[in-house]
């Protein structure tokens, strides 16, 4: 079989008229699971996440051209300022702190699958799951511990 094409369509007169762009090489997919992500931080700067295809993309020109981001990226993107997230069902968590320049992973040791996050600030975060699990994340003083705390890397303190 060839590979499949994720098409995207930019604006750029308000939604007068519409230009396909394409991602390319998304791999082969199963009608039961094909799942793929675009999240966009501005009108040039996005990121295209293509599990079956285990490749993560990123563009910086609106979605003309595309090229590799070396990344363990598997889930759906989440971004708050310069601060993203990704998480896959098995508590890998991928992150960047500088707006996808440079990526990093680190396997979270949790007592159910991550189901959803969201991430309203680069300083806090949210995490849920099976059975009730809901974790938070924030920024705190080094010398601060409480029950079930994981160790998590910093984020960015807050800009002025």
């Amino acid at each position: 079989l060839p590979g499949t094409n994720m098409v995207l369509f930019r604006t750029e007169d308000g939604g007068m008229t519409w230009t396909p762009q394409v991602v390319p090489d998304v791999g082969h997919p199963d009608e039961s699971h094909f799942e793929q992500w675009l999240y966009f931080t501005d009108a040039n700067s996005g990121f295209a996440v293509l599990p079956r295809a285990d490749k993560f993309l990123a563009t910086s020109d609106g979605g003309k051209t595309w090229r590799g981001v070396i990344a363990s990226v598997k889930g759906p993107l989440k971004f708050a300022a310069q601060v993203g997230w990704s998480f896959d069902q098995y508590g890998k968590w991928t992150y960047t702190m500088d707006g996808g320049k440079r990526w990093a992973s680190t396997q979270l040791r949790l007592p159910a699958y991550v189901k959803a996050y969201s991430l309203p600030s680069p300083q806090r975060g949210y995490m849920v799951g099976d059975h009730g699990m809901v974790y938070r994340y924030r920024i705190v003083p080094v010398e601060y511990s409480s029950k079930g705390m994981l160790a998590a890397p910093m984020m960015p303190a807050k800009s002025p």
